[in-house]
């Protein structure tokens, strides 16, 4: 069975690559094969990493930052080649016998690149959803997408990612899907590749957000002196770290790894930092970065932009209780694996 996957495993984080990675494992676990759909030309998708700035303030910041950006293009255009890929304009020649639509937010109206249909299902191939999300948006943005609600309302949901998809596709479709985990979580933390030998000898604080509040900079940098620690920034340009890297996207499973304690602001950030039981510090602003930390029984590790420096300070310094992590994570990742495994089983 030919199976072609929508997502936007091509985009300027490791969080996208990494849930297709994880899909297409399990899939081919599961003895299917596997494409993902080429959806944008290489032109959309390098604006993507070279988005284009107006105010003098933007340009000035894109010109410090070409230099990380343009190597971290390079490094995520060329791990790519581990996918197989068909353009949109082919998708009807391939003979797929269904379409994946998922993982990531590509059910969010309110970016403009999810307003593609193709993210709500492909005609006349069989569609099914699994852990869509629709990020921050909610049922009534799709208002104002009458097209995107008639394709939905045909699609197979397998099951959504977070409680907030749950709710809006509940008020769209007036059914109320299933909730399952990310296909990050699909995995055992075991199937992810990493090393015993550290790819950075000094001991380090990884960083892995899109922008960090100067309040919780200025922390955790007084953390990091005081315990002798590197701040090192992964696949986000901060300009306030001592350094930043950019690594293949299976590498970033290492540097979480290793890393004495992480902060981060991200969902997948925040997914690798738990699988990998580390000391942390979670800055959850996002519905499904608090519904994570919820179901996952992790609220202790959240934080907010006003925390005392001592709290954030016991927060890296002391490992959390992982036990009700693990049980509640392997309860979902079963339930999600025979789920996926079953919808796809009755459809052939």
């Amino acid at each position: 069975m030919r199976l072609g996957i929508i997502t936007p495993y091509d985009s300027a984080n490791y969080g996208a690559f990494l849930q297709a990675y994880a899909n297409m494992r399990f899939l081919k676990s599961l003895g299917y094969e596997v494409f993902f759909i080429k959806f944008r030309s290489e032109d959309q998708r390098e604006k993507v990493f070279f988005p284009p700035r107006k105010s003098l303030k933007g340009k000035l910041q894109a010109y410090v930052r070409r230099g990380h950006i343009s190597k971290n293009y390079t490094i995520m255009t060329n791990a790519l080649e581990c996918f197989s890929v068909i353009d949109v304009m082919d998708i009807y020649c391939a003979k797929l016998d269904g379409i994946i639509l998922g993982s990531d937010e590509i059910w969010n109206v309110k970016v403009g690149t999810f307003q593609n249909s193709i993210f709500y299902g492909v005609d006349k191939i069989p569609s099914f959803a699994y852990a869509p999300s629709i990020g921050n948006a909610s049922g009534e943005d799709f208002v104002y997408y009458p097209e995107l609600v008639e394709k939905l309302k045909k699609v197979q949901i397998i099951g959504v990612r977070d409680q907030n998809t749950q709710e809006a596709v509940f008020s769209i479709c007036g059914r109320k899907p299933y909730i399952v985990c990310d296909p990050t979580c699909l995995l055992d933390v075991s199937e992810y590749p990493t090393s015993e030998q550290r790819s950075l000898a000094e001991k380090y604080i990884l960083i892995y957000s899109y922008s960090v509040p100067v309040s919780l900079q200025k922390k955790l940098k007084k953390y990091a002196r005081e315990r002798g620690y590197k701040l090192v920034a992964a696949c986000m340009y901060q300009r306030w770290c001592d350094e930043n890297i950019c690594c293949k996207p299976l590498e970033f499973c290492e540097l979480v790894c290793h890393a004495e304690c992480v902060f981060t602001t991200t969902f997948h950030g925040a997914i690798f930092t738990l699988m990998y039981h580390k000391r942390c510090a979670i800055f959850a602003s996002s519905k499904k970065l608090k519904d994570l930390l919820l179901w996952t029984d992790m609220g202790s590790v959240k934080i907010d932009e006003e925390i005392e420096y001592e709290k954030i300070k016991k927060l890296l310094d002391v490992l959390p209780d992982y036990t009700k992590y693990e049980n509640k994570m392997q309860e979902r990742r079963i339930a999600s694996r025979k789920r996926y495994q079953a919808y796809l089983e009755e459809s052939r």
